[in-house]
């Protein structure tokens, strides 16, 4: 990012929102608008008149939050102030038959125009060409304001033309989105002159915009890519009625009129990042919001209407006088009934989703979140991932074919739904058909319909495993090896390392057992029902809370029904793969271990196998803990320790139990996958920090942390290198990250990447990893890359010495300046060389012991083993 002082640095974080403030302040003249490959308007800077006064970023409302803004931000920011609300359409035929809706809007701007209130308003057209594209016009005549009627639902900097209304000190309406008024919110803080100048504000509500990119699209959908100049409205009553289709022809000809739902169906594929983040969808800023009638009774349906909300005293009074002029037709409305029209409460929720992702992708945030996120509630949806990183994506093609492209492969994939737009119920419906439709079984009776015949043991006719109610008639049928459900245990999305171990889980089993299911539990609180969903695993019925376990809750719902979206039940599960990693010990409370015990008391009644797959235990102090521990290790098929360390004290409950081994942490046999676009040259150090460090450790050694990395970066830059930083953790990692930033008092490049198996590939082409994140080490040391380390427990002295470089795990309370020497020493071709081959030497050896530990975990599961006979 460039240092802030300029508009690009905005740009570059994608929080523009185009509103043209900067490009009015500059008195230089030297900020223009240029179209970007995704369609976006971006200000572009002309260096030669540049006077670097820094106006264009302090104006940005995405830095600063004016003074009007601020009130609206403390008291509702999402609904606005409401004095009165009406509903209606403009009285002049030709207005009305005109726009997009009630043609309130272009009514009352004629009005203030025939009164000499104003001597302009800005509004904008769209104006025909090859390709059309909206125009900004200070509009002082009749044929002017038409010209404006209709939505543009496109990037329009209108503040720019600001600049020349100043110059020519007229009185203007101001028509404008809610990024037009919160850029005149700073705009006033700056040049007062503005707010004299700006008589009235007439408000759009705004759900998004679209780039150009969408106009192009539509047109070539129409056939009409090569048509020339050609008139583009995104919504014309005239053809079909309102709400309107879109219209496209060359000026003077037969138009083409789009199917309905042409503009939704590609929303998502062409929405701009930063409109995801943007708060304010009713316009709070403005004297009055117009907007469709959505919610309220009564409307006219066919030919259209617009409902307005009143906001301040001077939009009333402009309200009541147009009305009692004979320019518009009103009646009142009900302000509640517009706001669930609008779907203000799920703008709200949305809306803090997406700024949660924005961040956790490592991306500034507007000025305005913290006055709001007090105010509103994270409800964790994969949704929102799934719609910002194609709208992030818009300007990384290189040509608008390739953006058209991915856009039909996204819409044939169903990603541009709506989703939003569903009920809550209908979403999970529809995700959960989709993501598993691959795992239903059709009944008997619509086998027989189909001329399909339903196998004796249950199977599908594709080879697919028997589910639900089915599964228990197969294998009372043909026995227990006839299908097998897995649960895994203790994985998950919270950190790359959990979600890393469901990976290994699923590249294990599933080649040496195809035919069995695979099912996780839900964690409450976290967003991982769609990523279950994507990974094919069923979803097992599960619930506890205060103590108590609600699974009976799941056992009302008949086998069918469960089948259909892909539910089990406890009692439907045959293996149970515990992969917590480290769970059972002192260090996560007694709680953990009993309740493990408890249940692996219970699953082994049930004739289930239970096996810990490698994973830290321990110590295990207090009697209760360690009453369960030998609980746990009576009804445990196999237990492995990760490390000696923890073998020990499992020995110590226990001595020498024939089901306890060790085997190293089997992440290390998942290949990675470097992304396409990556740059190694440019990323040969990484560095990631880890919250656990200043939690786990002593007071001591936590305010010591983020000092030493902020050492090593110091280093690195000395030596010419650049770090960056990756998250590995979580969202729970970014503090640290940002309190590194703060330390070295720069900008550091921050990467959150989502997918575990890319995050191993980047980590497989650094020259140094500096972590403190377990499985981020074991990532790197087990592809030889060469890791320096901080720890919070004995796995991290166990995992360097596996790797045979013990000494390149740092105890950061006595580094001093050893740390220097230690990268030096690291890099140096010659020493670093040297404990690279030792490295990739015991990776060898560690993937091996992996090799032998699955050997035998599948041994024990697989049907028809000799082990997996004897011991059911």
């Amino acid at each position: 990012m460039n240092a802030p002082g300029d508009i690009s640095a905005i740009v570059e974080q994608r929080l523009c929102c185009s509103c043209g403030a900067c490009a009015c302040v500059c008195r230089q003249e030297a900020i223009s608008f240029k179209e970007t490959p995704g369609g976006h308007l971006f200000p572009e800077i002309d260096r030669k008149k540049c006077s670097a006064c820094g106006l264009c970023y302090r104006v940005c409302p995405s830095v600063t939050v004016g003074t009007e803004m601020l009130s609206a931000l403390s008291t509702s920011p999402f609904e606005g102030n409401a004095l009165e609300c009406h509903v209606g359409k403009a009285a002049d035929k030709e207005i009305y038959a005109n726009s997009q809706s009630g043609g309130i809007v272009s009514a009352l701007l004629l009005y203030l125009l025939d009164s000499r209130e104003i001597e302009a308003a800005v509004v904008s057209a769209m104006a025909p060409g090859d390709p059309p594209r909206p125009i900004v016009l200070c509009a002082s005549s009749r044929e002017q304001i038409l010209s404006a009627q209709k939505s543009k639902y496109c990037p329009v900097p209108a503040l720019e033309i600001l600049g020349e209304v100043r110059r020519s000190k007229i009185p203007v309406a101001l028509v404008g989105l809610p990024c037009h008024f919160h850029g005149l919110s700073t705009m006033a803080d700056i040049d007062g002159s503005l707010s004299g100048l700006v008589k009235y504000k007439i408000g759009l509500v705004c759900d998004r915009i679209l780039t150009y990119s969408a106009i192009d699209y539509l047109i070539r959908q129409a056939g009409l890519a090569a048509s020339g100049t050609v008139r583009f409205d995104f919504r014309d009553k005239a053809c079909r009625g309102y709400p309107g289709n879109v219209v496209i022809g060359p000026p003077g000809l037969e138009p083409t009129v789009l199917p309905d739902g042409a503009r939704n169906r590609i929303k998502n594929a062409f929405t701009p990042a930063r409109c995801r983040i943007c708060f304010d969808k009713m316009n709070v800023l403005a004297d009055l919001t117009v907007c469709d009638p959505h919610g309220l009774r009564k409307t006219d349906r066919k030919g259209g209407e617009s409902a307005v909300i009143v906001r301040t005293e001077q939009g009333r009074t402009l309200i009541r006088r147009a009305a009692a002029d004979g320019r518009l037709h009103l009646r009142a409305a009900d302000h509640r009934e517009i706001m669930a029209g609008q779907r203000i409460d799920r703008k709200r929720r949305e809306w803090r989703g997406y700024t949660e992702v924005w961040h956790g992708f490592g991306m500034e945030l507007p000025a305005f979140y913290p006055h709001l996120a007090e105010v509103t509630e994270y409800i964790p949806d994969d949704m929102y991932r799934a719609n910002l990183l194609p709208s992030l994506a818009l300007d990384s093609h290189t040509s608008r074919d390739a953006l058209f492209a991915s856009v039909e492969d996204m819409l044939k994939q169903g990603g541009s739904g709506e989703r939003g737009r569903e009920r809550p119920f209908q979403r999970i419906r529809n995700a959960l058909e989709n993501a598993l439709s691959a795992l239903k079984t059709p009944s008997s009776a619509e086998a027989r319909k189909s001329g399909r015949r339903t196998p004796a043991d249950g199977r599908r006719p594709d080879g697919a495993p028997p589910q639900g109610g089915q599964r228990q008639k197969a294998k009372t049928a043909q026995g227990e090896g006839s299908s097998m459900l897995i649960e895994i245990k203790g994985a998950g999305f919270t950190n790359k390392g959990a979600e890393l171990m469901l990976h290994a889980v699923l590249q294990a089993v599933k080649p040496a057992i195809p035919e069995a299911s695979f099912a996780m539990a839900p964690r409450y609180g976290q967003p991982s029902f769609f990523a279950r969903g994507r990974l094919g695993l069923l979803q097992k019925a599960t619930l506890s809370r205060h103590g108590i376990s609600w699974d009976f809750i799941g056992k009302m719902f008949p086998g069918e029904i469960r089948e259909m979206y892909g539910v089990v039940l406890d009692e439907e599960i045959d293996v149970i793969l515990d992969v917590s990693g480290y769970a059972y010990g002192d260090a996560f409370g007694e709680h953990k271990t009993i309740l493990m015990a408890k249940q692996s008391q219970a699953w082994k009644r049930q004739g289930k196998k239970v096996i810990l797959l490698p994973q830290a235990l321990g110590p295990f102090s207090s009697r209760r803990i360690r009453d369960a521990l030998k609980r746990l290790i009576d009804h445990a098929d196999l237990i492995f320790a990760r490390d000696p360390v923890s073998y020990a004290y499992v020995n110590d409950v226990a001595a020498a139990p024939a089901n306890v081994k060790i085997a190293p942490d089997f992440t290390n046999l998942v290949s990675g996958t470097v992304p396409e676009q990556w740059n190694a040259e440019e990323h040969q150090v990484c560095i990631i920090p880890s919250h656990q460090m200043t939690d786990k450790t002593s007071s001591a050694e936590g305010t010591q942390y983020i000092p030493f990395l902020a050492q090593c970066v110091k280093h690195l830059e000395a030596k010419g290198i650049t770090p960056f930083l990756l998250i590995h953790g979580g969202r729970k990692d970014f503090p640290a990250a940002r309190q590194l930033q703060e330390a070295v008092n720069r900008k550091i490049e921050i990467l959150a990447e989502q997918d575990p198996l890319r995050i191993k590939g980047i980590l497989g082409t650094c020259d140094l990893v500096i972590a403190s994140r377990f499985h981020a080490l074991v990532s790197s040391l087990s592809q030889g890359v060469l890791c320096i380390g901080a720890g919070w427990s004995h796995k991290y002295e166990t995992l360097f010495a596996d790797y045979g470089c013990p000494e390149l795990l740092v105890p950061i309370e006595r580094t001093g300046g050893r740390i220097g020497e230690m990268i030096d020493t690291v890099l140096d071709r010659g020493e670093g060389e040297k404990i690279r081959m030792k490295v990739r030497t015991s990776a060898e050896r560690q993937r091996e012991r992996t090799a032998a530990m699955w050997r035998e975990v599948l041994e024990m599961i697989k049907p028809g083993s000799a082990k997996a006979k004897g011991s059911s």
